[in-house]
């Protein structure tokens, strides 16, 4: 069928053809990743061709309660998927719209780049990884563009990346029903004192802890700058959004 009359035939229905699936494979780098198909079913093609690839796969669908208008990501490598037609505009909207939130939250903490330079740094950081550039590209970019050093730039670059990993890892783990976390640090001499402090405590992700006893300033792991502490889901049967398998 041609697109000309699929945009014509009010059915958005089209089902995504083998053959236009297969080329997608070149452009999934990482071994073993997960991908998210927000907007499809187990009967897709792309859930089953990229799961007989060896890849992990999140279907969702409407069908199954799923709004890709409401629920939150989860945490992936990729999100792929054909959008209906008529709604393809709307969905593109959406995905751009968590990217650029995350963008100009985090950004907004940095305190050593002059305010008025801060909307370049957030295309940088914005168009890198939307790209899918690697931390080391976006930090020459940073140190191009800033004419700072190296060490300032990978500094920068790496907290924004694990800042955005720290909110994927939120939105995974609330979207699936978890409600509280143990904070977890890096168990070495670069752990800050509060965050040591925190380590092996649970905390709820709807009240995060107080990491700066002077401001009263609170955050989730990996949120606070350049932290690499990491939350460790706790697990509450009654309260977990998963689908168990039925006995056979």
């Amino acid at each position: 069928m041609k697109m000309d009359k699929v945009a014509g035939s009010g059915n958005d229905e089209f089902y995504t053809p083998e053959y236009a699936v297969a080329p997608i494979m070149k452009y999934i780098k990482k071994q073993g990743a997960t991908i998210w198909c927000p907007l499809d079913t187990e009967k897709s093609l792309f859930v089953k061709m990229f799961r007989e690839a060896g890849y992990n796969v999140i279907a969702t669908h409407i069908q199954n309660g799923d709004d890709f208008f409401q629920i939150d990501v989860p945490r992936c490598d990729y999100i792929i998927s054909n959008p209906p037609y008529s709604m393809k505009s709307k969905v593109f909207n959406r995905l751009f719209e968590m990217l650029d939130y995350w963008v100009s939250q985090n950004v907004a903490l940095i305190k050593t780049i002059p305010q008025e330079t801060l909307s370049g740094m957030r295309e940088i950081v914005y168009e890198g990884y939307r790209n899918g550039r690697t931390t080391t590209a976006i930090l020459k970019e940073i140190q191009r563009t800033y004419s700072t050093n190296k060490k300032h730039a990978r500094l920068i670059a790496r907290d924004q990346m694990a800042k955005l990993n720290a909110d994927l890892t939120k939105r995974q783990q609330t979207d699936a029903g978890v409600e509280e976390y143990k904070w977890s640090d890096s168990r070495d001499a670069r752990v800050r004192p509060r965050h040591k402090h925190l380590n092996g405590k649970t905390f709820r992700w709807d009240d995060p802890p107080v990491v700066d006893t002077k401001t009263g300033r609170r955050c989730h792991p990996g949120q606070d700058y350049q932290c690499r502490c990491v939350a460790i889901p706790v697990f509450n049967i009654s309260t977990l959004n998963i689908q168990a398998n039925p006995k056979k």
